[in-house]
């Protein structure tokens, strides 16, 4: 139900206005856009920047963090002491959207501008 409303929102083009050019709605819009032209090759970089991320937080924080580099044969749990709350998740899933944009956008426009086979599938 809460997708159907958010649907109706951005298909609208509500008047949300900003000093700048677009609406706020417009520029959301516009950044999804970006990423659902390129979905394979944001699927295939966040698996790395996730872990990266995750690595980086658990280390600035002083948390152990060289397990997660273990081999999946014969899988042991994590050990005591890692993970996070909810918050720091979702704030490190941001910083992971954020810092995939430029690329998605940058291969949205290789995309828009060549026509290789193989682009189709990215």
């Amino acid at each position: 139900m809460k997708s159907l409303i958010a649907l109706a929102v951005f298909e609208s083009g509500a008047p949300v206005q900003t000093p700048g050019s677009q609406s706020i709605l417009a520029r959301v819009r516009n950044a999804l856009v970006t990423f659902g032209r390129v979905p394979l090759f944001f699927y295939l970089l966040q698996w790395p920047a996730a872990h990266l991320i995750a690595v980086i937080v658990h280390a600035a924080v002083g948390k152990p963090w060289r397990w997660m580099f273990g081999s999946l044969v014969g899988v042991e749990p994590p050990p005591p002491g890692v993970g996070f709350n909810l918050a720091v998740v979702y704030a490190c899933w941001l910083v992971g959207v954020l810092l995939l944009y430029p690329l998605c956008k940058w291969f949205a426009g290789v995309k828009a501008r060549r026509r290789d086979w193989w682009l189709s599938y990215l």
